[in-house]
């Protein structure tokens, strides 16, 4: 980094001393050197989404931010099953953390908002089904296609092959 004089480490305190010819050249040297962790609480239902398949939706988010390292702990088993949330535990510098937590709160909002739309979907065609099922068969008009479960969904044009 320019601007940078000297950077010491005593590895006994595990504590960096930085010398720089300007405030702005320590304070950058100091984010990339200085590394924490941060937790985020996940309800479970909601963690193997957050997971991925394989884990490449975490990975994806650990590559993005920059993270050095996430590490996921389970609720501990217990009777009250309420409150116990998933806990991902991400390591790195503090500008990367900042980076973690928008993108786990985007991609929290994201697998709530699939799992509502997931849900209204399903009411939608059950309710679509009982009124395809209670229709008395008189209204049903001779050559009109029928809607049923397992009714092919046909394009209204001939297609070319």
């Amino acid at each position: 980094i320019p601007g940078i004089v000297t950077l010491d480490l005593d590895e006994d305190k595990c504590l960096f001393t930085i010398v720089g010819e300007s405030r702005e050249a320590v304070c950058e040297a100091r984010e990339m050197l200085e590394y924490g962790e941060h937790t985020i609480q996940v309800d479970p239902a909601l963690a193997p989404k957050i997971i991925g398949r394989k884990g490449f939706t975490i990975q994806n988010i650990v590559d993005k931010s920059q993270c050095v390292r996430v590490r996921i702990e389970n609720p501990p088993e217990s009777e009250d099953t309420g409150t116990d949330m998933v806990q991902f535990v991400f390591v790195g510098t503090f500008t990367s953390l900042k980076w973690v937590q928008i993108l786990m709160d985007c991609q929290v909002k994201h697998v709530k908002d699939t799992s509502a739309l997931t849900r209204q979907n399903m009411q939608s065609d059950r309710e679509l089904r009982e009124k395809i099922h209670q229709a008395p068969r008189q209204s049903v008009r001779q050559g009109a296609p029928l809607l049923t479960p397992r009714a092919p969904i046909t394009p209204p044009y001939p297609c070319e092959q």
